[in-house]
């Protein structure tokens, strides 16, 4: 084991000669190594004796970084187009319907909660993380099942899959994710879409969505909120809530 002290000798013999702008992120690197560990400390100085290589290491790894996210979008940008293209709305509502059946966790769903009903991912806003693309240069997708609850709740079901290079078959699934919605109101305007005021309800241990083990201790309580530690609001349910949630309906 290399001591504290000798380490420490040998990088100031190494900063010494250094700019002072590359010697100053040395110094935080020595720092942040001596808690970690002292070998390290002599790895990472191995190689710095010229003030440059420190700045250009940098911005090569920030031109990759730069140069592999555009190839990301590029390839995500080409499978939506490519998606859109051979699955036009009709087409698509069509094939996630069919799909639906072949999903144990989707014939779950519908099975404990028989006013459930399909919506179009179409119609989702994404949020989050670019959708990942598969080796086929399908996009990853998801079906999404909505069950209104008490008049002002929306329990939602989302179950990713990918299709076959032809566009025809489910290649893969993935494991389903849950959230419920509370509406605490919403208005329809003149041009026919609805103005809603709304957030996720937390579900115990802080979460916002459940995962699929949560889904497997939800069924054993037979879809029971209370038993699960939710306690959600059953009277004074809002007037034409069912019609507000079913506005995206599969047909």
């Amino acid at each position: 084991m290399i001591s504290v002290g000798r380490v420490f000798v040998e990088v100031v013999l190494v900063i010494m000669p250094l700019g002072a702008r590359t010697a100053m992120y040395l110094r935080a690197l020595v720092f942040a190594a001596l808690f970690a560990s002292n070998t390290l400390v002599l790895i990472a100085l191995t190689g710095c004796s010229d003030g440059n290589d420190f700045s250009d290491s940098v911005d090569n790894s920030r031109e990759q970084r730069r140069a592999e996210a555009d190839h990301r979008f590029e390839v995500y940008f080409k499978a939506k187009e490519a998606y859109a293209e051979r699955l036009p709305d009709e087409a698509y509502n069509q094939l996630v319907k069919k799909i639906a059946l072949q999903n144990e966790y989707a014939v779950e769903f519908c099975e404990l909660y028989p006013q459930a009903f399909q919506q179009s991912s179409r119609m989702f806003a994404h949020i989050g993380p670019m959708p990942e693309v598969t080796s086929n240069g399908i996009l990853w997708d998801f079906m999404a099942f909505v069950a209104p609850l008490y008049g002002r709740y929306e329990f939602r079901c989302f179950i990713p899959f990918s299709l076959s290079a032809d566009y025809t078959t489910v290649e893969a699934f993935g494991d389903p994710s849950f959230d419920l919605i509370q509406v605490f109101d919403f208005e329809q305007t003149s041009v026919g879409g609805y103005k809603v005021n709304s957030r996720r309800v937390v579900f115990p241990g802080d979460l916002h969505r459940y995962e699929l083990e949560d889904w497997q201790r939800f069924k054993k309580h037979n879809g029971d909120w209370a038993k699960i530690g939710v306690h959600l609001r059953m009277d004074e349910p809002w007037p034409g809530f069912d019609e507000y949630c079913r506005r995206n309906m599969l047909r």
